[in-house]
């Protein structure tokens, strides 16, 4: 009896041990190493303006430009390497002649329409660049850990723009293999996870609205703590 309690104790302990490291492979090793904790973020600055012809000649707007920097973040607060690939961002502007209106479809609805993709700044091509991400890398980067790599993107538009919406994207370079699909497959079986990598095949994406009517994009906040103070209440 106390070899058969001693069998079932040793056995217990072994497939603890062999769960836990399935575990452990699958939570810290596998998915840390394919997918490493990322913030994505964006910057704008206006850089300066500049009296000249527009890159589009067939727009019957003023001449006059102003340069705009846009800065994409990758920080990666993960312990593993980021291998980053596709990196692009999609511009859609709101000129000062629009009107304001809303999407009323199920996927968007509520949001705002920015009408305007950055190729009408450009081109007069019917052929509109709205839904291809222009790229900042043409190949695969790389993000140390607790790095925020920054990646520019400078162009011009007219002073009649106001309003830029920035969509901004990188996908996951690295893949599972076959052997590590296997592991987490049967970590999710066997309950020790909740979730897929489904994910890792999709962009990480962010969007963000700027006011490019002023020489400085960024919120204006008050330097003086008296101002400060009346600028907190007032909103």
């Amino acid at each position: 009896m106390i070899d058969f309690f001693d069998f079932v104790l040793r056995f217990t302990a072994a497939t603890a041990a062999v769960i836990g490291g399935i575990w452990a492979l699958s939570k810290h090793i596998i998915e840390r190493g394919l997918v490493p904790a990322a913030e994505l973020d964006l910057d704008c600055e206006i850089v300066g303006r500049k009296k000249g012809g527009h890159p589009n000649n067939d727009l019957n707007r003023k001449s006059d430009l102003k340069i705009v920097e846009l800065t994409v973040h990758i920080h990666n607060k993960g312990s593993a390497v980021l291998i980053a690939k596709e990196v692009g961002l999609v511009v859609k502007c709101l000129r000062r002649e629009d009107t304001v209106q809303m999407y009323t479809d199920e996927r968007k609805f509520g949001r705002l329409q920015f009408p305007h993709p950055l190729s009408d700044e450009i081109t007069a091509s019917k052929k509109s660049r709205e839904k291809r991400p222009v790229r900042l890398v043409p190949h695969n980067t790389f993000v140390q850990p607790s790095v925020n790599q920054k990646y520019s993107f400078v162009t011009a538009m007219s002073n009649d723009v106001e309003f830029i919406h920035v969509h901004a994207e990188f996908q996951y370079a690295q893949k599972p293999k076959k052997l590590q699909n296997f592991i987490l497959r049967l970590s999710r079986t066997i309950g020790l996870i909740q979730y897929s990598l489904h994910h890792i095949y999709q962009p990480h994406t962010i969007q963000k609205v700027f006011n490019v009517k002023s020489e400085d994009s960024k919120p204006i906040t008050p330097k003086s703590p008296q101002l400060q103070e009346n600028f907190s209440e007032a909103i």
